[in-house]
């Protein structure tokens, strides 16, 4: 009545007590839904992973440890580095320890605050040093515990840069 339905089956043949088979047995199980459950998992996993690698924004995944489980396509290109490079490596190994200590330290604030927090953090890149502002969250598992934390961040060097030249020219007009 459903339509088409998605079956795994096993077969086995039944033997006598001399070895000889005497009939064909077999169990089917209907994985119909475990199939439709799994193409919309699949869509919705393209789905993320799209937002994830076309986003402008840099995004990064860290465990509890600080090391990294994942970063986006933006990410990769602004420190050149691969997502496969840099995964389970933390911050230590990646940056100057100088940043380093200011991100660990953002990042335990998030878990510590247990919500999304905002910061102005400072970083060294492939085109020199960039200012961006980071909102990170904790990630939690199924049973509520955090597991990491998540961040995204936007480069605001220009408009740094703006707000800097604009506070000069007011300071030399007054």
């Amino acid at each position: 009545a459903d339509g088409v339905r998605d079956f795994i089956a096993v077969k086995f043949l039944l033997r006598d007590e001399s070895g000889r088979p005497y009939a064909i047995c077999g169990i089917a199980t209907d994985i119909t839904e475990r199939k439709q459950i799994e193409k919309a998992l699949q869509a919705s996993e393209a789905q993320l992973r799209a937002i994830f690698d076309h986003s402008f924004a840099l995004i990064f995944v860290k465990d509890l440890e600080g090391r990294y489980l994942r970063v986006n396509r933006s990410y990769e290109e602004v420190f050149g580095v691969t997502d496969t490079e840099l995964r389970g490596k933390t911050d230590y190994e990646h940056h100057p320890k100088e940043i380093a200590d200011a991100f660990r330290a953002n990042d335990r604030e998030v878990i510590a605050a247990n919500r999304p927090l905002q910061f102005e953090e400072q970083v060294d890149t492939v085109d020199g040093r960039r200012q961006y502002i980071a909102l990170k969250f904790p990630l939690y598992d199924d049973s509520g515990r955090p597991y990491g934390v998540c961040g995204i961040a936007t480069d605001i060097t220009e408009r740094k840069r703006a707000e800097g030249a604009l506070k000069k020219s007011e300071e030399r007009l007054n």
